[in-house]
């Protein structure tokens, strides 16, 4: 199937009182009853908002960095002058949303043509939102779709996706089936808490007694220093007020000393303070605070969802770092995770190999960073050469000093 230039609106399809779906233009391309089609701009997303909403709770793992109020926050505030290429699949006898993919073109290995899936600075996952159960026709649509591309595109590039579920399993059928050439830039496991366990039994089992007595004991040294208490975003019109907060306590951190802290960067302040806002209206953000006589000592923002949470950022004041207010705020998120029964998993969105974080949470997510040839000759050529290509750098790189 070509690519072709059109201009639809399916107004004269829909009843009265039936709400109308999106107009668009741009490239399409069709199969199955599916329909591809590339948007220009994130902002053409506008239109699609409730199908949006709508597929991001229909997928098997949830993604919240592809969601409508964490993505248009990072693209607003977040994104340079990118190239975008929004792939979306639409399933067309009900005109629902099934597919998401948000690429943006540049160059890839020896200057070929790439689409890569958008990761801002903020950002820990880019796995596509794809309607459980419609993963393996979104993947040929999809493949055939890129294939047709003006212009050309020789490499797709997943920087940060799961390893792991339906996603991932009919993503690698795909290029077992079309024989296309991958090339792996990273793989890695980084932990991850899931629901089903006793708090003290699973503490115990990961630290050990006398590391879990000896928080504990932190806790009550804290608590000869004034009054501590445990706060959440309960009420939705304090979002600002918690984001304020945040950002101050990050600021008195090592990221503040180290000039990494969002507060010293306009743009990433303005983007968390949006995302904090937007998301504490929808119930979508839980900001946990430990407080020491009604100031902040320690603080950790959760993205939150039914199908699952991730731990996006923690911040703690320096001044009481001997009593670790940061491992204290975090057991008791896990308390009231574990407790709570609302949610499957936490993501822990750390690096791996994490030092406190992978001592406390002894289960794992496999994360990868992919890059696939579409099949033309020479981009095959150039990724079945990066693995000898990568051999030899390191080989003949000098060792540090």
């Amino acid at each position: 199937m070509s690519e072709v230039q059109f201009a639809c609106s399916t107004e004269e399809t829909h009843q009265v009182g039936k709400p109308q779906a999106p107009s668009f233009t741009g490239p399409f391309t069709t199969e199955g009853g599916l329909t591809a089609i590339t948007l220009s701009s994130p902002s053409e997303m506008d239109q699609w908002i409730g199908e949006w909403i709508e597929l991001a709770q229909q997928t098997e793992f949830c993604n919240a960095f592809y969601e409508p109020t964490f993505f248009q926050a990072a693209v607003k505030n977040l994104a340079s002058q990118e190239d975008w290429q929004v792939v979306l699949i639409k399933e067309d006898a009900e005109d629902k949303l099934i597919g998401f993919f948000p690429f943006v073109r540049g160059r890839g290995p020896a200057r070929l043509s790439e689409l890569s899936l958008w990761k801002s600075k903020l950002s820990f996952l880019t796995s596509p939102l794809i309607r459980s159960g419609s993963e393996q026709q979104v993947f040929k649509l999809l493949l055939k779709h890129l294939r047709t591309m003006q212009p050309r595109v020789d490499l797709v590039e997943l920087p940060m996706t799961l390893a792991e579920g339906r996603v991932h399993q009919e993503l690698h059928r795909l290029i077992r089936d079309n024989l296309l050439t991958t090339y792996h830039y990273d793989h890695y496991s980084r932990a991850i808490l899931t629901e089903g366990h006793d708090y003290d039994e699973l503490l115990t089992e990961n630290i050990g007694r006398h590391h879990f007595r000896e928080y504990r004991r932190q806790l009550r040294r804290m608590n000869n220093l004034g009054q501590v208490e445990f706060r959440t975003n309960e009420d939705p019109e304090y979002g600002e007020c918690w984001a304020d907060w945040f950002l101050e306590l990050e600021l008195k951190s090592w990221k503040g000393e180290g000039g990494s802290a969002l507060k010293q960067d306009p743009q990433q302040e303005e983007f968390f303070r949006e995302l904090v806002t937007s998301r504490t209206r929808a119930g979508g953000v839980e900001m946990l605070g430990m407080f020491l006589d009604g100031e902040p000592v320690a603080m950790l923002c959760t993205l939150v969802s039914q199908k699952g949470c991730f731990e996006y950022k923690i911040a703690f004041d320096q001044e009481y770092k001997k009593y670790s207010p940061g491992m204290l705020v975090q057991l008791h998120k896990m308390q009231r995770f574990l407790e709570s029964k609302r949610s499957p998993w936490v993501d822990s969105c750390a690096v791996p190999n994490h030092p406190m974080i992978n001592r406390l949470w002894s289960e794992r997510r496999s994360i990868e960073h992919m890059v696939v040839s579409l099949g033309r000759p020479w981009a095959n050529i150039v990724l079945g050469a990066m693995p000898l290509l990568r051999s030899l750098k390191r080989t003949f790189r000098k060792p540090k000093r």
